[in-house]
């Protein structure tokens, strides 16, 4: 099955929107962000609101390295993971690890998808990987967080829904591949219309 989508002439990214053709488009993630997480507030009141602003920006950076690493991985570049960054290298490997263990054809990396119902209700993101894993068309999402949180699966629902308005073509699943601390989560994988 092959699938193409046809981005706008333009489409930028901007800090809460996206910007298509001169209409903003809300971020997927911007519009998540205000739904509360009561177990994140909890930890930024214990260790302090610029602890917490420190931490969440180093873990931010590593996430985006990490993203981008797997990127390449997927895309066919040679990624060294002779890495300085043990957490790093390890991150890499146990995506390997995954590569390993199941077969992965890749069709989508890093696909910015939108959606517009109406001129109020509409949104943009990006999403990790579209493509087949063990025969199944997926959406994946990688993280790098210490936990796997609700909202994320409101998140991966919207680039489902974006996909399949865009192209035609129903996903399977999607699921959420987590690697933290040197361990590999099994991938959760649900059926998307679970989410919906």
């Amino acid at each position: 099955m092959s699938f193409k989508i046809v981005e706008p002439q333009e489409f930028t990214c901007e800090t809460n929107h996206y910007l298509i053709d001169g209409v903003k488009f809300p971020r997927v993630t911007r519009i998540k962000s205000i739904i509360s997480n009561p177990g994140l507030v909890n930890w930024r009141l214990t260790v302090g609101r610029k602890k917490a602003n420190e931490i969440m920006k180093v873990r931010g950076e590593f996430g985006s390295r990490a993203h981008k690493l797997i990127q390449l991985t997927l895309a066919g570049r040679d990624v060294n993971i002779n890495i300085n960054d043990n957490e790093m290298r390890k991150t890499i490997e146990l995506f390997y690890d995954f590569l390993d263990e199941h077969d992965i054809r890749v069709k989508l990396l890093e696909q910015r998808l939108w959606f517009k119902l109406t001129e109020k209700y509409k949104y943009a993101g990006t999403a990790d990987f579209i493509g087949y894993v063990d025969g199944k068309l997926m959406l994946l999402d990688w993280k790098t967080s210490k936990a796997i949180y609700p909202d994320m699966w409101l998140q991966l629902a919207a680039y489902v829904v974006a996909f399949e308005n865009l192209t035609n073509e129903k996903i399977d699943s999607c699921g959420i591949l987590q690697i933290r601390d040197g361990k590999k989560n099994t991938p959760i994988v649900v059926h998307w219309n679970v989410l919906v």
